[in-house]
């Protein structure tokens, strides 16, 4: 027993700091054949970028940071976009080599630091969380980490453990692309994506990682998965459906969740957009296929109506 335990918090520590790159919105087999599965998606994510100076249709799509093999299993509309594009660009880099840096910022330098910033109750919540999860998790497994990546993380764990080994949409994607001889990219840096949490207090903190423990618990206490509402949200293909998703994830008091939506979505989908008309402009002759997660197409100041708004034709895809 104590050998499976120490084997599965190996594993889980290795994947803790991968899961979380992703998860940003917080990461080998190839891309599995990704054949229609129509009642999965009512509309995929996908919308189609053309401009006047442009010779070949580029593309956004919208991803869920998952390896749930279902929603891997993408319409032919997006299968075909991604398949003429000449490059690939996510959210982040995820060569190795990034990857591995990225996993450093996740880790507080202090190894105690988290387990002095929480309090009794909530190691026990995160305790009994985990224990719900699998029997051999427990907190000390995620030790090392930041109090913003433990938030971050503790929501992928149980798929990542139903899911083994299996990648998460977008690292798919991404070496797929690899294995195409795309050119690959990142529209982020790992510090840029980092700083959204970085830059809300110790107690901004704790009260997000409290809402989290509530969503979790209220999942497990229906026995319901606790990524189900984010799965069916990402099925309905409605931009709008985030946006209520994390207002019932995160009941926050209403400055500090407005505060968080600006720095996690609002400013980063600024950021993006102007990336992605860099590119598009330095690159007049190349298809772009652009996937970044589903939450940053939102109605409201989402990527795609900022480059709507540059001059771009923006028209949604259907399957």
């Amino acid at each position: 027993m104590t050998a499976n335990r120490n084997h599965l918090k190996f594993r889980y520590s290795a994947w803790s700091k991968q899961a979380l790159i992703l998860s940003l919105g917080l990461v080998l087999c190839l891309l599995q054949p990704m054949l229609s599965h129509a009642d999965q998606y009512s509309t995929p994510y996908l919308w189609r970028v053309d401009s006047p100076d442009r010779t070949k249709s580029s593309y956004l799509f919208g991803t869920i940071h998952s390896a749930q093999p279902d929603l891997n299993q993408l319409p032919p509309s997006v299968v075909a976009s991604f398949q003429q594009a000449d490059a690939f660009y996510g959210e982040l880099d995820m060569s190795p080599t990034a990857l591995l840096m990225a996993a450093q910022s996740f880790v507080s330098p202090d190894k105690q630091s988290l387990l002095n910033t929480l309090t009794p109750t909530r190691k026990d919540r995160i305790n009994q969380i985990l224990t719900k999860i699998h029997p051999s998790l427990s907190l000390n497994a995620l030790s090392h980490l930041k109090l913003w990546a433990l938030t971050a993380t503790l929501p992928l764990i149980e798929d990542q453990l139903r899911y083994g080994n299996q990648m998460a949409m977008d690292m798919r994607l991404y070496q797929q692309a690899q294995q195409n001889g795309k050119q690959v990219g990142g529209l982020e840096t790992i510090d840029e994506q980092a700083a959204v949490f970085e830059s809300f207090s110790e107690q901004e903190n704790l009260t997000m990682l409290d809402m989290t423990l509530d969503y979790i618990e209220g999942a497990q206490m229906k026995n319901q998965p606790i990524m189900k509402e984010t799965y069916d949200a990402y099925r309905s293909g409605q931009p709008d459906t985030f946006d209520r998703l994390l207002k019932n994830q995160l009941d926050l008091p209403q400055p500090l969740f407005d505060r968080f939506m600006k720095r996690l979505l609002a400013d980063r989908n600024l950021r993006m957009a102007d990336r992605i008309d860099a590119l598009l402009i330095e690159k007049p002759e190349s298809s772009f296929f652009i996937a970044v997660g589903a939450a940053h197409y939102g109605p409201d100041g989402g990527i795609q109506t900022l480059l709507e708004q540059k001059g771009y034709f923006i028209t949604r895809v259907k399957p």
